[in-house]
């Protein structure tokens, strides 16, 4: 699964752990987990935090490193 999350933010930067999982038919819970691994890890790196806002509920997005995925 982790595979997947990495295959899915490197095709969608900047996205929240919100939208993984939406897209993923994933709990939010187990895809935060899982986006933790990969940054641990070097393979995706949390971008700037914004400001929530009335368009935006949602300060945290994430982004794929550039580091080629490796089991």
């Amino acid at each position: 699964m982790k595979k997947y999350v990495y295959d899915y933010i490197l095709s969608n930067p900047h996205v929240s752990i919100h939208e993984i999982a939406s897209a993923l038919a994933i709990q939010e819970l187990e895809t935060l987990k899982l986006v933790r691994i990969l940054e641990k890890d070097g393979y995706v790196r949390m971008d700037s935090p914004i400001p929530l806002s009335q368009a935006n509920n949602n300060s945290c997005f994430y982004s794929a490193t550039g580091k080629e995925y490796g089991n």
